[in-house]
């Protein structure tokens, strides 16, 4: 039985999943405790509760993400009445770095691969424009 855990870390659950609601990663989760990254992950591998605490807190926040992308890429009204411009760059930023294999970016993967290029040529006329 590890005592700092249960002294230092296992008290603070609750504080620890409002911290992680926020968004923040578990480096900063490790500061925030007290303890190094290495411990943290120590911790993680050791203990299942904390485990799965990192784990729901993280899927909630995508969720939440994923809900805001759906409202913000369709537009929606704010309290006032105001139409709200979308603004999606942000959420895919972490959508594509936090579930990559459902939000990957496929395009670099097309280019690279040199299929469905098209050629095009210009009379004297346009490429002048």
């Amino acid at each position: 039985m590890n005592n700092k855990y249960y002294q230092l870390i296992q008290p603070r659950l609750p504080e620890l999943a409002a911290f992680l609601n926020s968004g923040k990663p578990a480096s900063l989760a490790a500061e925030w405790l007290g303890i190094s990254g290495t411990t943290l992950r120590r911790y993680r591998k050791q203990y299942p509760e904390l485990d799965m605490l990192f784990k729901q807190r993280s899927a909630l926040c995508d969720d939440l993400v994923e809900a805001a992308l759906l409202k913000r890429a369709t537009g929606y009204e704010d309290s006032n009445g105001k139409e709200v411009a979308p603004d999606v760059r942000a959420a895919l930023f972490w959508l594509q770095n936090r579930r990559p294999k459902r939000w990957r970016n496929d395009c670099a993967k097309k280019k690279k691969s040199g299929k469905n290029t098209v050629n095009i040529q210009l009379s004297p006329v346009e490429s002048e424009l």
